[in-house]
């Protein structure tokens, strides 16, 4: 008997039982939470007021699981009771979690075990190749509950005299880590959130929540002043984080003085991951409009609870661009020279992210009315880049969007999830490669 043949099915057949790829795991995974999380919505027992429309929910549902935070309605914190609140919160914990939980019990479900090709894709996704599934999940959720518990605890410091202010620490302190968004203050943030109290402990959160888990667990590690000890990668993240909170609140305070530098610090933060808003955004200008964008594009770094194009892939690109101009190869940070495969990965993730973001804002364009923000086009593209970089901060455009706009922006936020290379997967299938070689020819390019 051929030990290496694949098992059969339990029907006794003889055909090989067709095992699910990573990037199908990935897909399934979310979608699956994300409907089980409409249904509940669903439910009176968790709405204070009438029960959204289902496509609502699904938004709503597939927004908290993507770790998103965009909402269907503007006063969802007066929608859904305390107990609709706690469903929220447990759709966020397992989406900041992310498929290191939901694929292993998708697996699961079908009478799989986590073979080579998943235990690889856990190894790449959380930085850590070496590590086996269950100590990778056991570190992700110990990470994750023991920050989330401090800040928690830190939060209900400052809010111990708010009625109720346990609750909000708590929902607040996982929906900073995992980079929601959410909240359930109804009169918003900014009343409840000063620089030198809640607002530096929620910042601090979701800056941990972006830096990645691999990042994570090498400070953990790293003994007290052996900043040598650094890998590259957590030192390019480090720096990168810092310059693009320092440059994104410059350049926030640069164009709306009027707000002040800790709206703008507040909003640099949030705009790359996390989605907090100290108010709604019917003040802002095209140009904070654009700077938010382009910061929601770059996202929080691999590995995190945060979305975007990712901070090193963003550096690698703008690097390889760099090198090219001047007739270089070699993409080299830190006297390091990176593999041929990775810049070409890059090349393609950053493609294919913009080549999602120009479908979900055509769509938009098409299915939104102008009526329903002044600002037209800048407003829909903002929403969709939002959407794509699961950070949660909008015009209001999600609030009024019609039905057919709200599907497409769930698919959106499902796809920016998982990332969009997976996504291509899972629509493409797995590429095979070919024995077939042709001839080589040259075209005009530039």
């Amino acid at each position: 008997m051929d030990r290496n043949a694949p098992p059969s099915d339990s029907a006794g057949s003889g055909r090989p039982r067709r095992r699910l790829s990573p990037a199908t795991v990935a897909v399934l995974a979310y979608a699956i939470a994300a409907l089980a999380g409409a249904l509940l919505f669903q439910l009176d027992a968790l709405n204070a007021r009438a029960p959204l429309p289902f496509v609502d929910t699904l938004f709503l549902a597939a927004s908290a699981v993507c770790v998103t935070g965009l909402s269907p309605v503007a006063d969802l914190p007066l929608q859904l009771n305390p107990l609709g609140h706690g469903v929220l919160l447990l759709l966020v914990q397992l989406g900041g979690i992310g498929i290191v939980l939901l694929g292993a019990l998708l697996l699961r479900l079908f009478g799989q075990k986590i073979g080579a090709r998943h235990t690889a894709a856990l190894g790449e996704n959380y930085g850590d190749h070496g590590a086996q599934p269950l100590d990778l999940v056991r570190d992700v959720v110990a990470t994750t509950l023991a920050l989330e518990a401090i800040g928690a605890l830190l939060l209900a410091w400052c809010w111990r005299n708010v009625e109720g202010g346990g609750w909000h620490a708590l929902f607040h302190a996982v929906s900073a880590f995992c980079n929601a968004g959410f909240s359930t203050y109804p009169d918003g943030l900014e009343p409840h959130a000063p620089p030198f109290g809640a607002g530096a402990v929620l910042l601090a959160l979701v800056v941990l929540g972006g830096l990645g888990f691999n990042v994570l667990r090498e400070l953990r590690r790293l003994p007290a002043g052996e900043r040598r000890g650094l890998t590259l990668h957590t030192r390019l993240v480090l720096q990168l984080t810092a310059v693009l909170i320092v440059g994104g609140a410059a350049a926030l305070w640069l164009c709306e003085r009027r707000e002040g530098v800790w709206h703008a610090l507040f909003l640099s933060v949030s705009a790359r991951t996390a989605g907090f808003q100290l108010d709604d955004l019917a003040w802002a200008s095209a140009p904070t409009l654009l700077v938010l964008l382009t910061l929601m594009v770059i996202g929080a770094s691999p590995a995190s609870t945060g979305g975007g194009v990712k901070t090193t892939n963003v550096a690698v690109f703008l690097k390889r661009i760099v090198t090219q101009v001047r007739g270089s190869d070699d993409v080299v940070f830190g006297g390091r020279s990176l593999h041929d495969g990775q810049v070409r990965q890059v090349i393609a993730l950053a493609s294919s992210y913009g080549g999602l973001l120009l479908v979900a804002v055509f769509g938009l364009a098409c299915l939104v009315p102008q009526s329903i923000d002044p600002r037209g086009f800048l407003a829909v593209l903002f929403e969709a880049g939002s959407a794509l970089g699961t950070v949660g901060l909008s015009t209001g455009v999600s609030w009024n969007a019609p039905p057919e706009a709200k599907l497409l922006l769930t698919v959106t936020m499902v796809a920016g999830r998982v990332g969009p290379l997976t996504l291509l997967l899972f629509l493409g299938g797995q590429a095979r490669p070919s024995a077939l070689r042709y001839p080589r020819e040259r075209i005009q390019l530039g």
